[in-house]
């Protein structure tokens, strides 16, 4: 009778970042929005941060954006990327 062998390889799924907040801002607070992450794999998850002001790319790279950089009918994008470690996940864009 013939061996049969199978190999299985296990892999990293990505971890995932979501956004369930307020779209609109006044100019008189920091803009801090929320995020939620999950990781199948249950590791670790970080986030990183790209914004982008009335379509330019800024240097503000962290969760918020302190209100003195904020001005009435500014347009804010922020680029949100979840990492495990391992992978990223798909960056979700907020207005």
């Amino acid at each position: 009778m013939p061996t049969v062998s199978d190999t299985v390889l296990i892999v990293n799924a990505p971890p995932s970042v979501s956004f369930d907040g307020e779209l609109s801002q006044d100019s008189l607070s920091d803009l801090a929005p929320e995020f939620t992450t999950d990781d199948p794999n249950s590791d670790t998850v970080t986030l990183s941060y790209e914004w982008m002001r009335n379509g330019y790319l800024t240097s503000f790279n962290s969760s918020a954006v302190p209100m003195n950089n904020l001005a009435p009918e500014d347009t804010w994008i922020v680029a949100v990327t979840p990492n495990d470690g391992m992978d990223d996940g798909d960056t979700l864009y907020v207005e």
